[in-house]
């Protein structure tokens, strides 16, 4: 990513999403809990839910967000 396009509203959202959840990989992995700014973690979910809407999963999403379905161990929204 050009550094123009990592200055653009779309680029720091997408390095934003980025860290925060490659940030609460780390902390899992060290036994720590995530803390992720308010900001920064609503963000995230914006874009996580946007990316389940866009591959045809959004009802899934909601659905184990509001403990009406688990989803599946390996599921992903993210292609």
């Amino acid at each position: 990513m050009s550094s123009a396009n990592a200055a653009s509203p779309r680029g720091r959202r997408t390095r934003t999403f980025e860290l925060v959840v490659h940030g609460i990989d780390i902390a899992t992995t060290l036994g720590a809990e995530p803390l992720v700014p308010e900001a920064a973690l609503r963000e995230s979910l914006a874009i996580a839910a946007g990316l389940a809407m866009q591959s045809g999963k959004g009802s899934s999403v909601l659905a184990g967000l509001t403990g009406r379905g688990g989803l599946a161990e390996d599921f992903t929204a993210l292609g």
